[in-house]
């Protein structure tokens, strides 16, 4: 007796359940369309088809060291660059009178103000034989709104040799933004996989005459993309360069606390009034600290 009033409940509880799950059927069947043309809408809907950055690659998916190596020694390269400098011609150079380097270790600073892409590809290709000298022993890549501190700068370039494949600043390990309503966001099909090469943001970075070289080269033969920070970093992942962090490249700007000026070398976020003045307050602080001394 009680095995069949078990049973009978539980067969009336599976019916009710059924008709619950029936009743809601239609309206579950309705949102899934839904769903997928939101997801599609947002971007979210490129998170399910990113590759892992294991299997990184990138057009032309040539060897692009190999062509690097190549080109230094004086050979040719096994197949033509796709990037031509002649695509990239200056509209307006800046003159060479009374601006020739002659220091083992003379820093060439290039103020950029033009539009992504552009400003690093054309920063590269000045720098590599500049005022027709030859590559600079090293360069600053800055944005125009950014401090920088010269004596901190020379402090870190006298760490350094030209030879050295040197590329610092400010290093970011990070994955690509897919969501469409954001500033930075990259489609799967721009760039279709789940992180990015490791970075110096593009706002200050400190090269080598070497990696210039390398750059320069590799530029012919490596796609470009929308981003010159990152597309930097594609460079330096294939060919091997590791990106040094360094944290007195500051992307925010500088936290007034003790002695600060002493190390920072640049920093992110300053208008011109908030540069002069800046410079006007470090000038009296380093007349006060000579005077002490």
């Amino acid at each position: 007796m009680r095995i069949g009033l078990v049973k009978n409940y539980a067969v009336s509880v599976c019916r009710l359940t059924f008709i619950k799950l029936r009743s809601f059927l239609p309206a579950a069947l309705l949102s899934i369309p839904l769903t997928l043309t939101l997801f599609w809408i947002t971007g979210f809907s490129d998170y399910f088809f990113e590759i892992n950055f294991d299997d990184f690659k990138w057009p032309p998916f040539v060897d692009v060291q190999k062509q690097v190596s190549l080109e230094l020694l004086g050979c040719s390269t096994e197949i033509p660059p796709i990037n031509l400098w002649t695509q990239f011609q200056f509209l307006h150079r800046p003159t060479c009178k009374n601006n020739r380097l002659t220091r083992k270790r003379s820093i060439l600073v290039i103020v950029k103000s033009a539009p992504e892409r552009i400003k690093f590809i054309y920063s590269i290709k000045f720098a590599h034989n500049y005022c027709n000298g030859g590559t600079v022993p090293f360069v600053l890549l800055l944005d125009d709104d950014y401090l920088l501190l010269p004596w901190n700068l020379a402090a870190e370039v006298e760490k350094h040799v030209a030879h050295e494949r040197l590329y610092m600043g400010w290093r970011y390990d990070t994955s690509p933004f897919r969501l469409r309503w954001r500033k930075f966001k990259v489609s799967i099909s721009e760039y279709p996989f789940n992180a990015y090469p490791p970075y110096i943001t593009a706002g200050a970075v400190l090269i080598s005459g070497q990696t210039i070289n390398e750059f320069y080269i590799a530029i012919q033969h490596t796609a470009i993309f929308i981003f010159d920070d990152i597309y930097a970093g594609i460079l330096s992942y294939l060919l091997a360069i590791q990106p040094q962090h360094n944290p007195n490249f500051s992307p925010f700007p500088h936290v007034d606390s003790t002695d600060w000026w002493k190390t920072l070398i640049a920093a992110h976020g300053y208008s011109s009034i908030l540069l002069n003045s800046t410079y006007n307050e470090l000038l009296k602080i380093r007349k006060e600290e000579f005077l002490k001394n």
